[in-house]
Protein backbone atom coordinates (compact mmCIF):
# COMPACT_ATOMS: atom_id res chain seq x y z
CA UNK A 1 0.00 0.00 0.00
CA UNK A 2 2.94 2.33 0.61
CA UNK A 3 3.86 2.15 -3.07
CA UNK A 4 0.30 2.94 -4.10
CA UNK A 5 0.12 5.95 -1.78
CA UNK A 6 3.18 7.45 -3.47
CA UNK A 7 1.63 7.18 -6.90
CA UNK A 8 -0.98 9.69 -7.93
CA UNK A 9 -3.24 10.05 -10.94
CA UNK A 10 -2.50 8.07 -14.11
CA UNK A 11 0.28 5.91 -12.59
CA UNK A 12 -2.35 4.33 -10.35
CA UNK A 13 -4.28 3.37 -13.45
CA UNK A 14 -1.08 1.94 -14.92
CA UNK A 15 -0.57 -0.14 -11.79
CA UNK A 16 -3.96 -1.71 -12.29
CA UNK A 17 -3.31 -2.14 -15.99
CA UNK A 18 0.06 -3.72 -15.31
CA UNK A 19 -1.56 -6.31 -13.07
CA UNK A 20 -4.12 -7.09 -15.74
CA UNK A 21 -1.50 -7.28 -18.48
CA UNK A 22 0.91 -9.42 -16.48
CA UNK A 23 -1.76 -11.90 -15.55
CA UNK A 24 -3.25 -12.01 -19.04
CA UNK A 25 0.06 -12.10 -20.90
CA UNK A 26 1.59 -14.76 -18.69
CA UNK A 27 -1.59 -16.83 -18.78
CA UNK A 28 -1.85 -17.18 -15.00
CA UNK A 29 -5.06 -18.36 -13.41
CA UNK A 30 -5.97 -20.70 -10.61
CA UNK A 31 -7.34 -23.36 -12.93
CA UNK A 32 -4.16 -23.35 -15.06
CA UNK A 33 -1.66 -23.19 -12.21
CA UNK A 34 -0.23 -26.65 -12.96
CA UNK A 35 0.23 -26.08 -16.68
CA UNK A 36 3.59 -24.99 -18.05
CA UNK A 37 4.15 -21.25 -17.92
CA UNK A 38 2.67 -19.43 -20.88
CA UNK A 39 5.00 -17.26 -22.90
CA UNK A 40 4.37 -13.81 -24.30
CA UNK A 41 5.43 -14.89 -27.78
CA UNK A 42 4.36 -17.74 -29.98
CA UNK A 43 6.60 -20.85 -29.92
CA UNK A 44 7.51 -20.26 -33.56
CA UNK A 45 8.59 -16.67 -32.87
CA UNK A 46 10.74 -17.87 -29.98
CA UNK A 47 12.47 -20.44 -32.20
CA UNK A 48 13.08 -17.97 -35.02
CA UNK A 49 15.18 -15.18 -33.60
CA UNK A 50 15.19 -11.94 -35.51
CA UNK A 51 18.51 -11.43 -37.33
CA UNK A 52 19.09 -8.19 -35.45
CA UNK A 53 18.50 -9.72 -32.01
CA UNK A 54 21.12 -8.46 -29.54
CA UNK A 55 22.86 -10.72 -27.04
CA UNK A 56 21.17 -11.39 -23.69
CA UNK A 57 23.64 -9.03 -21.96
CA UNK A 58 22.82 -6.23 -24.43
CA UNK A 59 19.09 -6.88 -23.98
CA UNK A 60 19.45 -6.73 -20.19
CA UNK A 61 21.24 -3.36 -20.49
CA UNK A 62 18.59 -2.00 -22.88
CA UNK A 63 15.82 -3.13 -20.55
CA UNK A 64 17.49 -1.48 -17.55
CA UNK A 65 17.62 1.78 -19.51
CA UNK A 66 14.03 1.46 -20.74
CA UNK A 67 12.74 0.73 -17.25
CA UNK A 68 13.39 4.35 -16.28
CA UNK A 69 9.87 4.85 -17.71
CA UNK A 70 7.62 4.24 -14.67
CA UNK A 71 4.67 2.87 -16.63
CA UNK A 72 6.82 0.45 -18.63
CA UNK A 73 8.61 -0.62 -15.46
CA UNK A 74 5.26 -1.53 -13.86
CA UNK A 75 4.27 -3.68 -16.84
CA UNK A 76 7.64 -5.45 -17.11
CA UNK A 77 7.86 -5.97 -13.34
CA UNK A 78 4.45 -7.65 -13.26
CA UNK A 79 5.34 -9.90 -16.19
CA UNK A 80 8.63 -10.91 -14.56
CA UNK A 81 6.94 -11.63 -11.25
CA UNK A 82 4.28 -13.73 -12.96
CA UNK A 83 7.15 -15.78 -14.40
CA UNK A 84 8.63 -16.13 -10.90
CA UNK A 85 11.62 -13.95 -11.84
CA UNK A 86 11.70 -10.83 -9.64
CA UNK A 87 14.94 -9.43 -11.11
CA UNK A 88 16.26 -8.95 -14.66
CA UNK A 89 19.31 -11.02 -13.72
CA UNK A 90 17.03 -14.00 -13.06
CA UNK A 91 15.57 -14.04 -16.59
CA UNK A 92 16.47 -16.75 -19.08
CA UNK A 93 17.72 -15.78 -22.55
CA UNK A 94 14.27 -16.59 -24.02
CA UNK A 95 12.52 -14.44 -21.42
CA UNK A 96 14.93 -11.59 -22.16
CA UNK A 97 14.18 -11.94 -25.88
CA UNK A 98 10.45 -11.79 -25.19
CA UNK A 99 10.76 -8.63 -23.13
CA UNK A 100 13.09 -7.10 -25.73
CA UNK A 101 10.50 -7.80 -28.44
CA UNK A 102 7.84 -6.23 -26.19
CA UNK A 103 10.07 -3.17 -25.76
CA UNK A 104 10.52 -2.98 -29.54
CA UNK A 105 6.75 -3.16 -30.01
CA UNK A 106 5.84 -0.47 -27.46
CA UNK A 107 8.37 1.98 -28.91
CA UNK A 108 7.62 1.28 -32.59
CA UNK A 109 5.46 3.39 -34.90
CA UNK A 110 1.93 2.00 -35.35
CA UNK A 111 2.53 0.16 -38.65
CA UNK A 112 5.64 -1.61 -37.36
CA UNK A 113 3.97 -2.32 -34.00
CA UNK A 114 1.15 -4.15 -35.79
CA UNK A 115 3.64 -6.36 -37.62
CA UNK A 116 5.63 -7.05 -34.43
CA UNK A 117 2.45 -7.92 -32.53
CA UNK A 118 1.91 -10.94 -34.79
CA UNK A 119 4.91 -12.60 -33.11
CA UNK A 120 3.08 -12.58 -29.76
CA UNK A 121 0.62 -15.17 -28.51
CA UNK A 122 -1.98 -12.43 -27.88
CA UNK A 123 -1.40 -9.63 -30.42
CA UNK A 124 -4.37 -7.59 -29.23
CA UNK A 125 -3.09 -7.61 -25.64
CA UNK A 126 0.38 -6.33 -26.52
CA UNK A 127 -1.05 -3.67 -28.82
CA UNK A 128 -3.33 -2.61 -25.98
CA UNK A 129 -0.26 -2.35 -23.72
CA UNK A 130 1.41 -0.18 -26.36
CA UNK A 131 -1.63 2.08 -26.64
CA UNK A 132 -1.94 2.50 -22.88
CA UNK A 133 1.75 3.26 -22.47
CA UNK A 134 1.59 5.81 -25.30
CA UNK A 135 -1.39 7.50 -23.65
CA UNK A 136 0.59 8.08 -20.45
CA UNK A 137 3.76 9.36 -22.07
CA UNK A 138 4.00 13.12 -22.38
CA UNK A 139 3.66 14.43 -25.90
CA UNK A 140 6.91 15.82 -27.36
CA UNK A 141 7.17 19.57 -26.98
CA UNK A 142 8.14 21.92 -29.79
CA UNK A 143 11.64 22.18 -28.28
CA UNK A 144 12.14 18.40 -28.48
CA UNK A 145 10.64 18.06 -31.95
CA UNK A 146 13.19 20.41 -33.50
Amino acid sequence: MAAVSVLQGPPIAMLGLSWLVALGAAGWSQRHARRPMARLMTPRALRQHAPFMPSPAEIRTALEDALQDDALRLVVTRICRSWGRPRLNDLSPDELRELWQLLQLVTAPPDRAGALAQRFANPAVVLDIRDHLAAYRPAPTADHAA
